[in-house]
């Protein structure tokens, strides 16, 4: 059974190697979502219990109230587009059961962290084979801007998934593995990514994880830091070349920007004020989403957005994203969806009894709260739901392992 586990996560992660495929033909297919379904819904087959049932089925009877909803209501539907947008929250509630179902098999996470760690390395080498050989295959944007998608379908998501390696490697340089060079190297690599969630991900998860592995009170009580020379001596090399790279940044920004496309950024700050700049018009998207609100099934259920956003291109209405993932939820499975999620979040991870949960668990839950709030594409993602259920479960164990080491 869990060799059959480990073939789903494998062929998920393929299957966004062939999103890839399709998105560089000019495809936009609803396949690739309706495949990782398919086996996802394979494997639920064989590892459902009572309780994971329950869940799976509400989510379901959500989504089918709102589409019921909507048709009396003879609003235009859009039910495909709909569907393969609702499977990216399946993806993650799924995963997170199946995994969790699990969760006490160390063998078995040990086997899907070999697949992390292939994911990455092929990762790596996408990168670097498309910048040195100019593969377009790899760019996020076409042409004009730059990025890495490497086997993912975003950038947004690529970033996720390293930040999720980023907090299992302070966990294992925390234990005693000397593995400083490659959180490192992790760092550079957020560098090349460029994206905002890369960028952010990697200043506020490296500061929460301290926070939570001091237990820091307010005031800082001083006696709780336990610095040693070795370590001391490392975080002084990161400030001055951070102050360095800094300083250089700070001096060449004007042109730094503009060489790298970034000067969008300088022309909405000025069209639109910081707050858009800074979360690349999701704000004005939260505006929308409270004037669709027409009555309670709206808020329970979830809308629809019924037409086209113009102020955001050509976006259509069955696929339109918030891209900030409370919102996301609120737009397609209503309050009762989130609800519903943070529930089996808490029953899966022991979020319930915070005070017993794991540094690396707590680091998680707030990089997602503050990533999902400011560049979206962390909850609501088809890529990102394999990972975020399994790191989530594995968090949530790390305690017993860390006895075990």
């Amino acid at each position: 059974m869990d060799f059959l586990l480990l073939i789903g996560v494998i062929g998920s992660v393929s299957l966004d190697f062939l999103t890839n495929v399709f998105a560089y033909a000019g495809i936009q297919s609803p396949v690739v979502a309706l495949l990782k379904g398919s086996i996802l819904l394979l494997i639920v087959a064989n590892y459902r219990t009572l309780y994971s049932w329950a869940i799976t089925l509400a989510f379901a009877g959500i989504f089918f109230i709102r589409e019921f909803l909507i048709a009396t209501n003879s609003l235009e539907s859009y039910l495909m587009d709909d569907a393969v947008f609702f499977s990216r929250i399946f993806f993650f509630i799924g995963w997170l059961l199946l995994f969790y179902e699990r969760r006490n098999r160390k063998e078995f996470l040990n086997c899907v962290l070999y697949v992390v760690v292939a994911t990455f390395i092929l990762s790596v080498i996408c990168q670097f084979a498309g910048y040195l050989l100019s593969l377009k295959f790899f760019k996020a944007y076409g042409e004009q801007r730059g990025g890495y998608k490497g086997l993912f379908f975003a950038e947004n998501d690529t970033s996720v998934f390293y930040l999720f390696i980023l907090i299992y490697a302070m966990y294992l340089w925390g234990v005693g593995r000397k593995i400083l060079t490659f959180i490192a190297l992790l760092g550079l690599f957020f560098l090349g990514l460029g994206s905002k969630t890369a960028l952010l991900g990697a200043l506020i998860v490296p500061i929460i994880y301290f926070y939570f592995t001091h237990n820091f009170s307010f005031p800082i009580n001083i006696k709780k830091f336990s610095l040693r020379l070795r370590p001391l001596m490392y975080i002084s090399i990161f400030l001055i070349i951070g102050i360095g790279v800094g300083y250089f940044l700070l001096f060449y920004i004007g042109s730094f920007l503009v060489a790298f496309n970034y000067d969008q950024l300088i022309r909405v700050y000025e069209q639109s004020g910081l707050l858009s700049s800074l979360l690349s018009f999701r704000d004005l998207k939260v505006a929308l989403y409270f004037n669709n609100l027409n009555n309670l099934n709206d808020l329970i259920f979830g809308l629809q957005i019924k037409e086209k956003i113009k102020i955001f291109g050509l976006e259509s209405p069955g696929t339109f994203m918030y891209e900030i993932d409370i919102f996301d939820y609120l737009g397609r499975v209503g309050l009762l969806g989130l609800m519903l999620t943070i529930m089996t979040i808490c029953r899966c991870t022991g979020l319930r009894r915070w005070g017993s949960a794991t540094p690396e668990l707590k680091t998680l839950i707030f990089s997602i709260i503050i990533l999902g709030l400011t560049v979206g594409h962390t909850l609501v993602s088809a890529m990102n739901g394999v990972w975020l259920g399994f790191w989530l479960i594995l968090f949530s164990q790390l305690r017993y392992r860390r006895i075990e080491n």
